[in-house]
């Protein structure tokens, strides 16, 4: 499982993959801090190695520091997105939402910071040491790099200039606090959530208010005539007749491929819809909560049509079918996602309450470090 499916990555390790893969940005109407460069100027490397050591610790939370070079990366990916829309005089003093310009850069690099701090913390606030197969997958992963790019020196130098990398060292730094954080999640949940388990899946819905129902139906679409209607009832009546029967699910199913017009439904969720009942139209949602699991409705018509529905167990191995939308993975994942993410957000409070900026991290200067040239 690759941590992305369960939480928010820190900026610089979604722009590193995505520069890797060319994946640039554009963006040129946009607003801070999300712009995106536009044949951007060059930023002076020279002028952050004079600002500090690598090895400089800008903030600290137990046993656990952000460096100079680390926290570099965010500020350079900022202020080069900023450049996009402002070139290389950035006004540095112009406010926007009551700060500077300058105090915005600032806040947004201390909250990616600090969300980086906390996935360190949380590693070793856990205990967990990743295993040599572990190692040898990321080891893996970053020759890949490697020879997708020529070589190191020539990787090492691509990421200098468009992510602000001191070095390769602090790119395996950065990739291997994501990969072993994803890991803790694998070793909590299983791969993909696999392991949380139903009753865990049923918490977290009810602490959510989720409702879930889930139903398989068949749609016949209305047209100028009464020909849907008069389909309807013939499929009706022959899965009426079938009743009781030990395979009724499986007539259901088959007479629900070949007759039902919601092929998109269809094709998206062959297991049936899984879903809360303001997601679906009024009609359906109250039909199908009027139904005992296994059991079928007669017809019913909604603006779209006429439907038979068979109300089916829940299988939380289905995305969920929300008014927002429909989950991106399954609801297992999505319930293992929630915990995972509490467990982040512990970890969060506890750096949040130790965190420590150091004299150097008050004495950064925007103006002096980013330099523009090209």
């Amino acid at each position: 499982m690759k941590l992305k499916r369960f939480t928010a990555l820190v900026i610089c390790i979604v722009l590193l993959i995505s520069l890797l893969a060319g994946c640039g940005s554009k963006n040129e109407d946009c607003s801070f801090p999300d712009c995106g460069p536009d044949s951007p100027p060059h930023i002076d490397f020279n002028a952050a190695i004079s600002a500090f050591s690598p090895d400089t610790v800008m903030l600290k939370a137990g046993n656990s520091s952000f460096t100079w070079a680390e926290l570099y990366v965010i500020l350079f990916n900022t202020v080069l997105n900023l450049s996009g829309s402002y070139g290389p005089e950035i006004p540095w003093d112009e406010v926007m939402e009551g700060a500077t310009l300058a105090e915005l850069v600032m806040e947004y690099t201390i909250s990616e910071a600090m969300t980086f701090l906390t996935y360190m913390y949380g590693i070793e606030s856990s205990g967990f040491v990743p295993t040599e197969h572990d190692l040898a997958e990321l080891r893996e992963d970053l020759d890949s790099y490697i020879q997708e790019m020529g070589g190191k020196e020539a990787l090492e130098e691509y990421l200098r200039e468009n992510s602000g990398i001191y070095n390769f060292e602090v790119f395996e730094k950065l990739l291997t606090v994501e990969f072993t954080v994803g890991l803790i999640a694998d070793q909590m949940f299983g791969i993909d959530g696999s392991d949380f388990s139903d009753e865990s899946v049923i918490e977290y819905a009810e602490s959510r208010g989720f409702e879930l129902l889930m139903a398989m139906h068949i749609l016949r679409l209305k047209s100028d005539d009464d020909t849907p209607l008069k389909e309807a009832e013939e499929i009706l009546a022959r899965l009426q007749a079938q009743v009781g029967s030990a395979d009724f699910v499986t007539r259901f199913n088959d007479e629900m491929f070949e007759h039902t017009e919601d092929m998109g439904g269809l094709m998206s969720f062959p297991n049936g819809y899984l879903f809360v009942p303001d997601a679906m139209v009024e009609a359906f949602s109250e039909a199908t909560m009027n139904l005992r699991i296994g059991e079928m409705s007669g017809i019913v018509e909604t603006e779209y049509g006429y439907h038979i529905i068979l109300r089916i167990p829940v299988d939380y191995d289905t995305p969920l079918m929300t008014r927002g939308g429909t989950s991106p993975g399954t609801f297992r994942q999505q319930a293992a996602a929630g915990n995972f993410e509490a467990l982040i957000d512990s970890w969060f409070e506890s750096v949040d309450q130790n965190v420590e900026f150091t004299k150097e991290f008050d004495s950064i200067d925007l103006r002096k470090i980013f330099v523009f040239h090209g």
